[in-house]
């Protein structure tokens, strides 16, 4: 999961995470522009789906690229930087 993680400073759980609302936003938007693609030939359904799946799909890769270094707790959801993430690539 992680290699430096660190518990929660709220609650002190060891259940810590990414935060992945980039990665459930990626999930929606990609299916939502295939199936409008697929869709397409009944415009007033395959237009929004189209439209709506890119802009979810363009919103989670910003939060992705956003919250990198960004863990959350799953016992109280409280979200914090990560401190001890190494800065060797």
């Amino acid at each position: 999961m992680l290699n430096n993680w660190e518990p929660c400073p709220r609650c002190g759980s060891n259940r810590v995470r990414p935060d992945s609302l980039g990665t459930l936003f990626l999930m929606l938007g990609i299916p939502l522009t295939i199936l409008g693609l697929i869709l397409v030939f009944i415009p007033f359904i395959g237009v929004p789906l189209i439209l709506g799946g890119v802009v979810f799909t363009v919103y989670g890769l910003y939060k992705k690229h956003q919250n990198k270094n960004l863990l959350r707790c799953l016992d109280c959801q409280n979200a914090w930087a990560n401190q001890n993430e190494s800065k060797s690539d």
